[in-house]
């Protein structure tokens, strides 16, 4: 009987780790740099269910399946994003750097946000590189619309 509520209590603990992890409603990233190919921003709205992508004079816009959507909440679990809470770091000596603006949005939860500009929190590149390759991939067949001003 001990063993029966024991792994009773594991399986409900289990499945509502994977279930609490599904509540990103909102992910910003940009980044912006010392040529305009680098200033880009990555938005994602859970209300819309959508992934907006834009550059200069540019945008691309694709739906997000409930797949995606459950890797995109497991990617911000797995990168720590949490911990970036607060993070705001500048190196005003370096003129033609490499700057980021990230939020994510958790429902009934915390809003993380953080900034920098040649200052990064730990894991930044990895964490970068990983969210954008993911959202390339959602992006992958979205057609490019120029903007108009």
């Amino acid at each position: 009987m001990k063993k029966l509520l024991i792994g009773a209590f594991l399986l409900l603990a289990c499945s509502g780790t994977a279930l609490a992890a599904e509540d990103v409603t909102s992910v910003f990233f940009s980044t912006t740099g010392s040529s305009m190919e680098h200033c880009i921003s990555y938005d994602f709205s859970r209300a819309k269910m959508t992934l907006v992508w834009e550059a200069p004079g540019v945008t691309r816009s694709a739906r997000v399946s409930p797949a995606q959507y459950a890797r995109l909440c497991s990617l911000c679990d797995e990168l720590g994003l949490k911990n970036w809470d607060g993070f705001s770091g500048t190196d005003s000596g370096v003129l033609d750097g490499e700057g980021f603006n990230m939020s994510v949005e958790y429902a009934g939860g915390p809003r993380v946000h953080a900034r920098g500009y040649m200052r990064f929190p730990q894991g930044y590149r990895m964490a970068k590189d990983a969210l954008f390759s993911f959202f390339e991939g959602v992006l992958r067949d979205a057609p490019r619309t120029q903007k108009k001003y």
